[in-house]
């Protein structure tokens, strides 16, 4: 009977039994012995050891003053002897190229995808819980200590694939530029964090072995690795401002013995802090893969920063400037995906979670400040720090400036500040500051939401009444204000809406519509005053200040009423108003329809419209120039008159036209009316006119040839009728 309880030929004995057979691994084992590993090591669980010799220990304890294994204590072997030993069981094809999805079933094209890039792997080395001070959520002018849970360290194993699928990177500078007391080589197999293999898969019957010529040491967090820099202790405490300390219930019933326990995290940033970029131990895939590239500049440089920028625009000192302007420049030192390595950023092609470059002299930083972490690797800068590329765009007065605070916010809620740091085209803002928005009844509560009175009662501002008061402040392309006397326009962010600017003043086209039922100029025109970078330029375009008589901010339409000019037209009943004939017409012609209040034969969402005034209709009506009327105003034939009223309109979007007649907008050329038949619009470069082939007729003048933009139509007065 007893033959049948004999163990196979085939097993080799345990991970344990292996070493000790072995008799060059002593040292390891009297300290997976200390530190509570022996069961787990002779089969409790699946393992992967990475084993040092006696020798290879023997310079570890030298290196830290040891004389032996036993001079450290039980929680310090628990860290280094647990960093050796992975969950599972890997075999050396597992570890130069995991696939945490497919598995053993992964295809060949499989293999060649994301190869070498899932690097991380979990150990049996861990943090015993930490204190975290933060603020006391039942006492917000008090604080509180918060017990912080660590997780299990993740070990690096960079195999020659991950070199090959980032690029064909050089293998040897970019893992010896982390570990300069190291060498690569692994073009055949991988390195472990700072040890190379010196025997490969070594096979134990609850898992592989893989001897390594160097003590592994314990990785920290790129959070653990900043806070041992003294000299980056104000990128750190900036870091802090965005911390939040998430309670586990989980964690604290299985491990807190009365305790809560909380994960530090950090809102809106990488979280640096944690070992792990998600919580849940089962993603194998993000915990393998996901890792973080901070690039953070040193106290000196951020106290230059702050001297050179912040205080220019009145900050008192680095810890009063806002929110939003710090979390730009900590975003803009960070890059999220994957491991980040040195030879990737001198590419250039590389871009922070804020979409600004990363980039710097990566040779230059000391060697003290590259770290790999076992949450990514840190790049501690000492010299040649760029100024994030949104500090210096056109979105740089509101970082810069105290008193831009509510427009900051508007940038940051909308998440606009990424797309107008580009330099792939030129913009134009009009930016309002907070005196300006407090006047046109906008506030900020104490939790930094923006309220205001625009409904009548006070209320959030949304995101979309943010995006449209950005985007009416904006112009994107174009040559910008050229400081001329000149009268010209420029499209805003949104369709169909302008700025018009005449004697280097400016209002908006939603302000200049007043002016369609005024018989003199109306419209609040605006000073501008431009904003510098430094006495200098913006890196991509123009910003301004404005101040209008009302003291307040240029605004998008209110109301659906008032941004309609069919509306306008098909209500009017005051004779002063310079459309008053044209409605009149018609009316008569049956194109209105009273109960509704609309133009139904305009089937399209914008229409030009092209209006005669008062005067030369009534001119025309006595002249009997008016098809199907007498010339007494009688209507003789009102599906006449319908036909010829109808040529006045000319549809936008069949037409395929994308703006209002401007001059210099580029609308010009044939088009087809909603009778019919085609007029030309011609711009000279100095005036406009309707070509309608038996004559032509001119566009009036008088408001600079700005056209009354609506949302509906845009209309131009016209001195004579077709």
């Amino acid at each position: 009977m007893d033959k049948y309880y004999q163990a196979p030929d085939w097993l080799k004995g345990s991970a344990w039994d292996v070493l000790e057979k072995r008799g060059d691994f002593s040292v390891f084992l009297e300290g997976a012995s200390r530190s509570g590993f022996e069961s787990l090591l002779k089969g409790k669980g699946l393992v992967t050891v990475m084993a040092p010799t006696d020798s290879a220990f023997a310079q570890y304890l030298t290196k830290h003053g040891k004389a032996n294994i036993a001079d450290f204590s039980v929680e310090e072997l628990q860290k280094l002897i647990g960093f050796h030993i992975i969950y599972f069981s890997y075999s050396k094809e597992m570890l130069e190229n995991f696939r945490p999805y497919e598995g053993d079933a992964a295809t060949d094209t499989e293999l060649k995808q994301m190869a070498g890039m899932y690097y991380k792997h979990r150990t049996r080395s861990t943090d015993p819980i930490s204190l975290f001070t933060d603020e006391d959520p039942e006492n917000p002018e008090g604080e509180k200590e918060f017990s912080v849970w660590h997780n299990d360290r993740m070990l690096p194993v960079f195999s020659h694939n991950i070199f090959k699928t980032k690029g064909n990177i050089d293998a040897a500078y970019n893992y010896e530029y982390f570990y300069p007391d190291s060498k690569w080589a692994g073009d055949d197999g991988f390195n472990v964090s700072n040890a190379s293999v010196t025997e490969y898969e070594i096979p134990g019957d609850n898992g592989y072995i893989y001897v390594v010529n160097d003590v592994l040491e314990p990785l920290e967090t790129i959070y653990t690795e900043i806070a041992k820099r003294e000299n980056f202790s104000t990128y750190l405490e900036l870091y802090d401002r965005f911390a939040t300390l998430s309670f586990d219930e989980d964690l604290t019933i299985e491990f807190g013995g009365g305790t809560d326990l909380y994960q530090l995290n950090h809102s809106y940033l990488a979280n640096i802090a944690n070992e792990w970029p998600v919580s849940d131990f089962r993603n194998n895939a993000v915990l393998s893969y996901a890792a973080y590239g901070i690039c953070a500049p040193a106290n000196d440089i951020l106290d230059d920063f702050f001297q050179s920028y912040w205080a220019q625009g009145g900050y008192e000192s680095i810890d009063s400037v806002r929110d939003d302007a710090i979390l730009q420049m900590l975003k803009s030192s960070i890059y999220a995906s994957s491991v980040l390595f040195p030879e990737e950023i001198s590419s250039g092609e590389l871009v922070s979670t804020a979409n600004t470059p990363v980039d710097f002299a990566v040779d230059n930083v000391l060697q003290e400040n590259r770290k790999m972490c076992l949450n990514g690797t840190f790049y501690g800068i000492t010299a040649d720090w760029e100024i994030p590329s949104a500090f210096t765009s056109v979105a740089g007065p509101a970082l810069q400036y105290k008193s831009n605070s509510y427009y900051l916010n508007m940038l940051t809620n909308t998440s606009k500040i990424m797309p107008l740091s580009s330099n792939r085209v030129p913009f134009t803002l009009l930016i309002p500051d907070d005196a300006q928005l407090e006047n046109s009844g906008v506030t900020m509560d104490e939790e930094d939401n923006l309220m205001s009175t625009w409904s009548g009662e006070l209320e959030s501002v949304s995101i979309g009444e943010m995006t449209e008061l950005i985007n009416l402040h904006t112009v994107t392309g174009g040559s910008g204000i050229t400081g001329s006397n000149d009268s010209y326009v420029l499209k805003t962010d949104i369709p169909y809406v302008y700025w018009y600017i005449k004697n280097n003043q400016l209002t908006t086209s939603i302000s200049q519509s007043v002016e369609i039922n005024a018989t003199q100029e109306t419209a609040a025109y605006a000073d501008i005053t431009e904003i510098k970078y430094n006495g200098g330029e913006w890196s991509n375009g123009q910003a301004f200040a404005y101040a209008i008589p009302s003291g307040g901010i240029f605004r998008s339409w209110t109301d659906e009423n008032s941004s309609s000019v069919q509306r306008l037209i098909a209500i009017s009943n005051e004779p002063s108003r310079p459309y008053y004939m044209f409605s009149q017409l018609l009316r008569d012609a049956g194109l209105i329809d009273n109960e509704l209040v609309t133009i139904p034969f305009l089937k399209e969402s914008r229409t030009l419209i092209f209006i005669p005034t008062n005067e030369v209709v009534e001119t025309a009506i006595s002249n009997g120039l008016i098809p199907g009327l007498s010339t007494d105003g009688t209507v003789e034939d009102q599906s006449l008159l319908a036909i010829y009223m109808k040529q006045y309109f000319v549809p936008t979007g069949s037409n395929g036209i994308a703006d209002y007649p401007y001059i210099g907008s580029g609308v010009t050329g044939q088009y087809s009316t909603a009778a019919g038949n085609r007029i030309g619009i011609v711009d000279d470069g100095a005036s406009l006119s309707l070509d309608l082939g038996y004559k032509i007729v001119n566009i009036d003048g008088s408001h600079d040839y700005f056209p009354f933009a609506f949302n509906d139509g845009g209309v131009h007065f016209i001195t004579d009728v077709f």
